[in-house]
């Protein structure tokens, strides 16, 4: 919403597709005392019982998602069952996008290079801007497919191992060890060194 006088509209939209999907009615709506809310006449010709908690009490506001009693999530509530997280990639990758059969030439290539942008809406479908061109995408084209190799490694061209991440890890942690370790020694060796070069001043 850009301002709150768009509540009441935003909230018809909610109740609509409440009561289409899951085949029930809004009987109860409980809010604070915001005059964007307060719509009495909407209220009374819906018949839904519109409640307000008492001044200074945001105890009463009603949480939504997991809580104490109800250690689920939002989705589940709504949907009715668990999400399916085997569709989730990492976002910003490098994929190779599979050409679909009306843009596919005969001896031309199969895929295209593209860099994961995210889900498109209301689709099973993902989203990809090209970084390369061919005959039929030009370079930063968004298209949308289903059927892509993901290189979850790989971001703007340049490979991240799972290897080559540890190692880097790993020498980090040697350095600071090695800094740790350093003995006197060292030190004192500079300071004689600072003395000598004191002295030679002297003599001249």
């Amino acid at each position: 919403m850009h301002s709150k006088d768009e509540v009441l509209d935003k909230f018809k939209l909610f109740k609509a597709q409440v009561e289409l999907q899951h085949e029930t009615f809004i009987k109860c709506f409980r809010s604070d005392r915001g005059g964007e809310l307060y719509h009495l006449s909407y209220f009374e010709s819906t018949s839904i019982v519109h409640q307000v908690r008492a001044p200074y009490t945001p105890q009463q506001n009603g949480i939504a998602g997991p809580n104490k009693r109800n250690k689920i999530t939002p989705y589940e509530l709504w949907k009715q069952w668990k999400p399916t997280l085997k569709y989730l990639k990492v976002w910003g990758c490098k994929a190779i996008v599979k050409m679909p059969e009306p843009k596919r030439k005969k001896l031309g290539e199969r895929g295209i290079e593209g860099v994961f942008l995210g889900y498109v809406e209301n689709s099973k479908a993902y989203r990809f801007l090209t970084i390369e061109s061919n005959d039929s995408y030009s370079v930063n084209t968004v298209i949308e497919s289903i059927d892509a190799i993901f290189q979850e490694y790989t971001f703007n061209s340049i490979s991240y191992p799972k290897d080559i991440v540890h190692s880097n890890v790993q020498n980090l942690e040697n350095n600071e060890s090695n800094v740790d370790a350093l003995d006197g020694s060292e030190l004192r060796r500079s300071k004689r060194i600072r003395f000598l070069h004191v002295s030679c001043r002297r003599n001249r």
